[in-house]
């Protein structure tokens, strides 16, 4: 998401927002399909609480990114209780607890660091978050 290239040119970098990008673009490592699963993500997060989860303004050096996003999300990426309540903070209150809950998870399914522990856009459909709904 931000430029389409074909999966054969990943000696390219692809055209992601600075405040998108995935941990393997932001490090120069190599990169596939599921750089759009990161992307889904952030953008999720925006759109159900109006503000980026990575605020671009807060920082212009890849390095500031980097220190961003662990400090928001990878060092506590296991801790879904930490970014619940981080989510809970930025949502509108009649949300509700559960909700939140299934929400927070669901984004963390696609804000893995590892690429490979991404989910996929098929598990997605099946996530308890939209099931449930």
């Amino acid at each position: 998401m931000g430029g389409a290239i074909w999966s054969g040119q990943r000696d390219r970098r692809p055209v992601t927002p600075i405040g998108l990008r995935p941990p393997e673009l932001i490090h120069g490592d190599s990169w596939d399909a599921s750089i759009d699963i990161w992307t889904l993500g952030c953008l999720l997060f925006e759109l159900a609480t109006n503000e980026p989860l990575f605020a671009v303004e807060t920082f212009g050096l890849e390095r500031e990114q980097i220190d961003e996003i662990h400090e928001k999300l990878l060092h506590h990426i296991d801790d879904d209780n930490c970014f619940t309540s981080y989510l809970s903070e930025r949502l509108p209150s009649d949300f509700g607890n559960e909700n939140t809950r299934q929400f927070a998870l669901f984004l963390l399914s696609m804000l893995r660091r590892l690429p490979e522990e991404r989910k996929t856009t098929t598990e997605l459909l099946s996530h308890d978050f939209l099931q449930s709904h």
